[in-house]
């Protein structure tokens, strides 16, 4: 008893963040929780894998943790609302290896103090309930970057390589790693700096590519088709170009559009959150050489992410949640170094705490509006359209009929001329057809793209029609072959 007293104490204010921020997760799952696109590829995925391919949907461009992990909560007979617990428990994870790094780093303080600035933050508070992929991600990069600093190397490159299985471009940890391996190694003498490095980065590297491998096994039996490189390769050849979406780029105009797409996480990250201006004096005082060492762990995961994110076209603002926690901790470096220094300035000092108190109540009023986000009950849509699908294989123009149904669903919402070759190829082993007005999407003036979606339209008018169902603006066809 003594002992659970003593790390409530040295921890409290961690345990109270992580207390109300589980209360108000656990009430939010009391609403009804209906799929959105991403999380109904993955949920469907996982069907996929634990079915061995007769029950849900399989996408070759997704990573396979979260699938791995969503499919043993339906193989146990998980209801689809109370699988939330996967991201609830995530998120406070992610909250909690923020608290730990942050108390590592610099003090309890800065660790409590980000901790509960992630817990704040718009972009994260937000996702915290969706079945996606980028906060369990994010966890195993803090992980990995945890791991590392206490020199358990073989299980930071395991933790790495989880990360980068659940979210790719989430595995620039790795990078960031490798970074401080050599940066360690310069610190020793001239004679000792290969020997480090080979040293460290040996069983980093183990740990990380003993999944890489196994990863390119299992692509290489999923893809047997294919030649050994290209197998094993598989996934990663074919997400390589969705880096590109034509549908989340930013048109690059003018000058102004130009800059808005380079610079589009740090000015859509400030606009969420405006206390992120306090990272500012944070660079200040720990880019001096005597705060390096406790920097650069901060620094290089949140300068290459961003990096990253800035040059790719493809531009959505939840990919930026892997930077997030890295941001916290160097803005709460920043808050608690301006309060210290004005410690003799008691007007002044008094004044920046009520801006800072200011800029979190903003934050606060805008989280208010994220709880009530969900139906109170479950939709009618549920009942009326996505369940309930007659028995046999589905070709499908939209993934989440394929929580609420265990047929096996073929998905043909790639593109045009995907889903022209994916009929021809599965026309004759399927049931059903889903197609919804939405589907197959032509990006600006392309008549190749539109005569072929005119071909698919032809192809499955040809069918019976069973079902037609308007919802969000959209209107469903259900076909049976």
């Amino acid at each position: 008893m003594e002992e659970l007293k003593k790390i409530f104490q040295e921890n409290k204010e961690i345990i109270i963040i992580v207390a109300i921020f589980l209360a108000l997760r656990i009430a939010s799952m009391f609403r009804y929780h209906i799929p959105i696109w991403d999380e109904a590829v993955y949920y469907g995925m996982g069907k996929y894998l634990y079915s061995l391919g007769s029950m849900g949907l399989w996408e070759d461009i997704r990573p396979i943790v979260l699938p791995l992990i969503l499919g043993f909560f339906w193989k146990i007979n998980m209801p689809w609302a109370l699988t939330e617990i996967v991201p609830v428990f995530f998120s406070t994870a992610t909250l909690l290896m923020t608290y730990i790094l942050g108390k590592k780093l610099f003090n309890k303080d800065v660790g409590a103090l980000a901790a509960f600035l992630l817990a704040i933050t718009p972009i994260f508070h937000l996702y915290t309930p969706y079945y996606l992929t980028e906060i369990p991600a994010t966890f195993f990069s803090l992980l990995a970057l945890y791991w590392f600093l206490e020199a358990r190397y073989f299980l930071s490159g395991i933790a790495a390589g989880v990360a980068f299985l659940t979210k790719f471009y989430v595995g620039l940890i790795v990078v960031s790693i490798g970074l401080l391996i050599i940066s360690q190694a310069f610190q020793k003498t001239k004679k000792a700096i290969l020997r480090n490095i080979m040293k460290t980065g040996l069983l980093f590297c183990l740990g990380f590519f003993i999944l890489f491998f196994l990863f390119g096994l299992f692509n290489y039996f999923m893809y047997p088709r294919e030649n050994f490189a290209h197998s094993a390769f598989h996934t990663f050849i074919m997400a390589f170009p969705h880096q590109a979406n034509p549908f989340e780029t930013i048109a690059m105009t003018d000058t102004a559009s130009t800059l808005f797409n380079i610079f589009y996480y740090p000015l859509e990250l400030f606009k969420s959150n405006y206390i992120i201006l306090a990272a500012i004096p944070a660079l200040f005082f720990l880019l001096r050489k005597k705060h390096l060492e406790k920097t650069l762990p901060v620094l290089l995961p949140l300068l290459i992410g961003i990096a990253y994110l800035s040059v790719i076209p493809n531009k959505q603002l939840r990919f930026a949640i892997m930077v997030v926690p890295f941001l916290c901790m160097l803005v709460s470096v920043g808050m608690l170094r301006i309060v210290q220094q004005l410690k003799k300035r008691t007007v002044v000092k008094a004044t920046v705490v009520i801006i800072f108190s200011m800029l979190i109540m903003a934050n606060l009023i805008t989280l208010s509006g994220y709880f009530f986000w969900k139906p109170a009950t479950q939709p009618l849509v549920v009942q009326e359209l996505y369940s309930n699908l007659p028995q046999g294989t589905v070709l499908t123009s939209d993934p989440v009929f394929s929580v609420y149904n265990n047929n096996r669903f073929i998905p043909y919402y790639y593109s045009a001329e995907a889903a022209e070759k994916i009929f021809q190829e599965e026309l004759k082993k399927t049931s059903i057809i889903i197609y919804d007005d939405r589907s197959l999407t032509c990006y600006g003036e392309d008549p190749a793209c539109t005569g072929k979606v005119a071909d698919v339209k032809a192809i499955i008018g040809q069918h019976v029609l069973f079902k037609k169902y308007e919802y969000q603006s959209n209107t469903y066809y259900l076909y049976t072959v």
